[in-house]
């Protein structure tokens, strides 16, 4: 299935909630053909957000397992431009690089950090669940652009980096454990095409928070290590003045009993 972003507009508020009241792209309606193109993406595709315009978030993948995880509609959508069948988009690795359809081709760069429209479309828990999980989709940046039609297949063509799929760095950044590996931070950070506003940035900021942590520790180490020192000193000298206290009062009483 193939979908592109309509007019701006409120989405349709849960049963039993009330209206989100938000103006976004978040509703898509359906079209028998996307035109990708390297310059803007998908062409005629809205976006009210300049944020999410970002040309790493050229096209939205999600298929049909995934989303059924999350929606109970009979054509649900939580922003996807295209809808994959016997496909499992969450094992999709950073900087993949797929051809769709004859000739369009598309770098994947991450996975789709999701907002609070899932849960006000969708019921409460579904956002939660996404970011647990990495199940918001992949986007991905077109490179080669081409027309693509409802039915045509995706293919592979080369994976840059096969143990990080855009679901494992989301669940690391953004899940429930995230990383504080360092060694582990640092490769997510330099993994070459991943999108840059939300996951490279994340994992950079991650860095930093647990690098001022360790410079605390260590000043914190270094300081509790400092007033033992200076305790012990201090009792080394307290010790050695009551020595040479004690061994005046004994010389004292010698000389006394001499005399």
């Amino acid at each position: 299935l193939l979908s592109t972003r309509e007019d701006p507009a409120p989405p349709p508020p849960y049963p039993g909630t009330e209206a989100p009241g938000v103006v976004s792209n978040y509703l898509r309606h359906d079209t028998s053909n996307l035109h990708l193109d390297p310059e803007t993406g998908v062409v005629g595709d809205k976006v009210i957000a300049p944020s999410h315009g970002s040309r790493d978030r050229d096209v939205l993948f999600v298929d049909e397992t995934l989303i059924g995880r999350l929606c109970s509609e009979a054509r649900p959508t939580i922003g996807q431009n295209v809808t994959l069948s016997n496909t499992d988009v969450t094992t999709w690795c950073v900087g993949d690089e797929i051809l769709v359809g004859a000739c369009a081709i598309v770098r994947i760069t991450s996975c789709r950090k999701p907002c609070p429209k899932n849960n006000n479309v969708h019921g409460p828990g579904t956002r939660e669940a996404m970011n647990a999980n990495g199940w918001g989709g992949v986007f991905g940046r077109v490179v080669r652009g081409g027309q693509v039609q409802v039915g045509d297949s995706v293919c592979l063509l080369s994976r840059p980096n096969p143990e990080w799929t855009c679901s494992k760095v989301h669940i690391l950044l953004f899940g429930n454990d995230r990383s504080e590996n360092l060694s582990e931070l640092r490769t997510i950070a330099d993994l070459p095409y991943l999108e840059i506003p939300r996951y490279k940035t994340a994992a950079l900021e991650q860095i930093a928070k647990l690098e001022r942590l360790k410079s605390t520790h260590a000043e914190q180490r270094y300081s509790w290590l400092s007033c033992a020192f200076h305790r012990l000193l201090l009792l080394f000298l307290v010790v050695r003045v009551v020595m040479f206290l004690r061994s005046m009062m004994t010389s004292g009483k010698k000389k006394r009993a001499e005399l």
